[in-house]
């Protein structure tokens, strides 16, 4: 059942400018001013979503419709979310490695996230002899899928073989960040579980300010979480 309001004031001419939702159930709400500027915009789930620009000349309207979204039955509704964790509730607490690369910026990183009155495990190492990272990248990035942890934090020389061997682990979405701005990104659209890092890249006091960010900065879900779930799908 499709429901709509429309509110018409003055005379088309002009320009149109029409946003649509189309679905088994759905409100729309258009409005037409003064010289012909006409905006519709509806609101519902399902069948189309429809974006138009279109010009007319007085009296004449001309509407013109993109598909975004695929087709569905009428009344159905789509919902996205994130799976869930591996192994039960998720453990509200940030976990954190890193390779000899790594070592003052992770311990500057777990400094910053119990400033946050956040939990945090620290998973070393605690000398400067070698390591092979993907052994640590393995360890945060499964601790993570499995719910243990909410968040992890991995830190090498550059921070993209961490991100690299991380992203093989499915349900880990880690993020290779460099400033701030990619903190804030990866977790609003990307939702990003493990941030990546590297200390001969961002030093202590950038690498810290892009911990912060990442910690505060929560998902923004909506149509990004249709598009989490899609990089899911993948997975499979």
């Amino acid at each position: 059942m499709d429901v709509e309001v429309e509110v018409e004031v003055g005379v088309e001419v002009g320009v149109e400018v029409e946003v649509e939702v189309e679905v088994g159930v759905g409100v729309g709400v258009g409005v037409e001013v003064g010289f012909g500027v006409e905006v519709g915009v509806g609101v519902g789930v399902g069948e189309k979503v429809g974006v138009g620009v279109g010009r007319s000349s007085p009296g004449v309207a001309r509407r013109r419709r993109i598909r975004v979204a695929p087709p569905c039955s009428p009344g159905t509704v789509r919902i996205w979310k994130n799976p869930a964790p591996q192994g039960g509730p998720m453990a509200d607490k940030v976990i954190a490695g890193s390779d000899h690369a790594g070592l003052s910026l992770r311990a500057e990183a777990v400094r910053v996230v119990k400033a946050a009155g956040l939990e945090a495990e620290d998973l070393g190492p605690f000398s400067g002899d070698s390591v092979d990272y993907p052994d640590y990248a393995r360890q945060v990035a499964e601790a993570v899928a499995a719910g243990r942890a909410k968040l992890g934090i991995l830190v090498c020389g550059t921070g993209i073989g961490m991100s690299i061997a991380a992203n093989k682990v499915k349900g880990v979405r880690a993020a290779h960040c460099t400033t701030e701005f990619e903190a804030r990104m990866a977790r609003a659209h990307n939702d990003a579980n493990v941030l990546c890092l590297g200390e001969r890249v961002l030093g202590l006091g950038l690498g810290g300010a892009v911990v912060k960010t990442f910690l505060e900065t929560p998902f923004e879900g909506g149509r990004h979480a249709r598009r989490v779930q899609k990089m899911a799908d993948l997975e499979r």
